[in-house]
């Protein structure tokens, strides 16, 4: 991973990034191993598979801030959207059909449609704007 010679978020020692970097990596691991083991009460299965999402946007906005290439922070936007959709998944096994749609609300649930714009950001920040014919963003190439 290259790390910049100046961080983005001067308000933050490089430490403090490393750290939460760090930190966030190691837990998303261990939810990961938590799911392949398996849950006594599989009810919260998809909300912890959520959260496992919510971690990975935590550590880009991490490596963002701490000055990592773009294209290399990218690389966790993989591991976002593979939890998201699990949880998604998981939870139409489980959940009646009133709390899925719930769940997917932008009306009535503010933490799905503030961490859905919060994806789109990282997602903008990813592919930088380009003319259609020469980008190499798959959603651009799409269209």
């Amino acid at each position: 991973m290259a790390v910049a010679e100046l961080k983005r978020d001067l308000k933050g020692s490089m430490s403090y990034w490393n750290t939460w970097a760090v930190f966030s990596e190691s837990t998303i691991d261990a939810m990961w191993r938590q799911v392949n083991e398996g849950f006594e009460n599989e009810v919260h299965k998809p909300q912890f598979i959520f959260d496992m999402a919510r971690r990975h946007a935590d550590l880009m906005l991490y490596r963002y801030s701490r000055g990592d290439a773009v294209h290399e922070i990218a690389s966790e936007f993989d591991g976002l959207l593979v939890a998201w959709e699990e949880s998604d998944r998981v939870g139409a096994k489980i959940w009646d059909k009133e709390t899925y749609l719930l769940r997917r609300s932008w009306v009535k649930n503010i933490d799905f449609y503030s961490f859905s714009f919060r994806l789109i950001g990282m997602a903008l920040a990813r592919c930088p704007r380009q003319p259609v014919a020469s980008s190499t963003c798959s959603y651009r190439q799409r269209w």
